[in-house]
């Protein structure tokens, strides 16, 4: 079955080594596994000061078989300017925000002037939850973003799809009505650290064309987001809607 992979980041994480994170073990890894498009974005873009610079890194390296997502940080008078610069420059798929890392909330009026720029150019909205578990973090202390944000974000987006990325389970269960009332929002499948299986529970509480497969490579291991999608207590049409489908109609693929 190919994969289309919405959650991977090209880079280096400054607070501890992680395994197989050059461009070359990033392809292998997504052709071991059955990836056949990665929708990347940058991991220096993240802690670089001018976040421009980490994703034309990323553009430099970007394989043929994925895309980028670039990130920006709406709290910053430039990003508008970089939106267009990398709007001509690279393959985009949609721009990534960080607000736990970056310093704002996405209730601020930034945010909300970003969704509106993104409708402009007809491109998805991003937001990471989290990149690593915040209690790992002793160097950087990324706050935890409340779940009434994101309700907020959900009931007064009408413009643009918003992709939620590392969702813990709290999110899911607690967002699941929102999202079939207002439809224009979705999960990726990094976040489920739950028990196999748990895909099929997620598919019953909101419409199963809101989850993606996402595997946050290299932070996570490929293989054991793989898993939580393609157990044997996964129906194969669920598997397919999740692991390609899904992300195919979504991305234009």
């Amino acid at each position: 079955m190919d994969i289309i992979d919405v959650n991977c980041m090209y880079g280096h994480w400054p607070f501890r080594r992680v395994p197989g994170e050059s461009m070359p073990e990033m392809v292998a890894s997504a052709a071991a596994h059955g990836v056949k498009t990665m929708l990347m974005a940058s991991l220096n873009a993240v802690f670089y000061q001018d976040s421009y610079e980490g994703d034309r890194e990323l553009c430099a390296a970007l394989p043929d078989s994925a895309y980028q997502i670039m990130t920006v940080n709406p709290s910053l008078p430039t990003y508008r300017d970089d939106l267009k610069r990398g709007a001509a420059e690279f393959r985009l798929k949609g721009v990534k925000i960080y607000p736990t890392y970056h310093g704002y909330e996405l209730t601020d009026t930034c945010v909300a002037e970003l969704m509106e720029i993104l409708g402009r150019m007809k491109l998805p909205l991003f937001v990471s939850l989290i990149i690593e578990d915040e209690r790992m973090c002793h160097m950087l202390t990324p706050q935890t973003t409340p779940a009434y944000m994101l309700q907020s974000m959900i009931q007064n987006n009408e413009k643009i799809p918003v992709v939620f990325l590392n969702a813990a389970p709290m999110y899911f269960y607690g967002l699941a009505d929102m999202v079939n009332t207002y439809g224009n929002v979705y999960f990726d499948t990094s976040g489920m650290k739950m028990p196999i299986g748990a895909v099929v529970r997620l598919a019953g509480l909101m419409r199963p064309t809101n989850l993606l497969y996402g595997s946050h490579s290299p932070m996570y291991y490929r293989q054991s987001t793989i898993n939580m999608v393609a157990g044997d207590a996964v129906p194969e049409d669920l598997q397919k809607k999740v692991f390609y489908e899904n992300a195919k109609r979504l991305f234009t693929l």
